[in-house]
């Protein structure tokens, strides 16, 4: 839920969820033009899918039979790991990134269980962490991955289990960072691999054990996260950028207000 700051950001200030300073040039080759938005547009993104993903999680809780209340929430891992990947194709130093990100993970898991309690996607909420953790993964991946430090990368991948969207969502961001990275005058078979790769793991990000024929369904819920980035390129829209801790703390804070609701209802 949470993305790395551009290459021109402080070092002392990590950049929020979905947001990133510094040139506002494409990522991506072709793709970066609505896949990877810059300033404001960014902004706005980010918090489309930080209120998409509040609703997600109450609609999981007040009716997980209901897919067509589901279906809206399938986009915003996908638009989380897209922004994450631009930021880390861009060079934030990850360590840093992480070590600011860990508090919030910490803190959101307790609204994550105490909302949750007991079990969440058919598992123990005790041994499934919150979206934050995988996208802590996803990073620390990409750090092994580009320094060659394969035990690391296998002990990321060791993890990946008890995280949200497990493998697929640690994927989800290395693949991201992937075709982040790829430059305007990448040959067109890399550049259409690269998105191919991470449209296919988008669908296996829903894919779990149990899941019933229609709520596997869900797993193409992902796809419209192409169309709604491409519509918002072209939509003169956008937001200011806030104080740069409000889309972490927006995180933990949404488990308080849900259970708060919660109790307010009776259920």
């Amino acid at each position: 839920m949470a993305d790395l700051s551009g290459p021109n950001a402080s070092p002392s200030r990590p950049a929020p969820p979905g947001h990133e300073r510094g040139r506002t040039a494409a990522a991506g080759g072709g793709w970066g033009a609505f896949l990877f938005p810059t300033g404001p547009r960014r902004e706005l993104v980010r918090w489309i899918a930080l209120l998409l993903m509040a609703f997600d999680h109450w609609a999981a809780w007040t009716a997980p039979g209901d897919l067509w209340l589901r279906l809206p929430g399938r986009v915003v891992y996908p638009i989380f790991a897209l922004f994450m990947g631009a930021s880390l194709a861009r060079g934030f130093p990850v360590r840093r990134y992480v070590r600011r990100l860990i508090p919030f993970a910490l803190v959101a898991q307790l609204g994550f269980v105490v909302f949750f309690w007991p079990t969440y996607a058919g598992r123990p909420v005790l041994l499934y962490w919150n979206i934050l953790f995988t996208l802590l993964l996803g990073a620390l991946a990409w750090d092994a991955l580009r320094r060659r430090a394969w035990i690391e990368l296998g002990a990321v991948f060791l993890l990946a289990p008890f995280v949200d969207y497990g493998v697929a969502g640690v994927l989800a961001v290395v693949l991201s960072a992937r075709l982040a990275e790829a430059k305007p005058g990448a040959p067109p078979l890399e550049r259409l691999a690269n998105g191919a790769a991470l449209f296919a793991v988008w669908l296996a990000l829903n894919v779990q054990p149990g899941r019933t024929p229609a709520e596997l369904a869900l797993t193409f819920g992902a796809w419209l996260t192409v169309p709604l980035l491409w519509l918002l390129a072209r939509l003169p829209l956008g937001l200011p950028r806030g104080p740069w801790w409000v889309p972490y703390a927006y995180y933990p804070a949404h488990f308080v207000v849900l259970y708060i609701l919660r109790l307010a209802l009776g259920r």
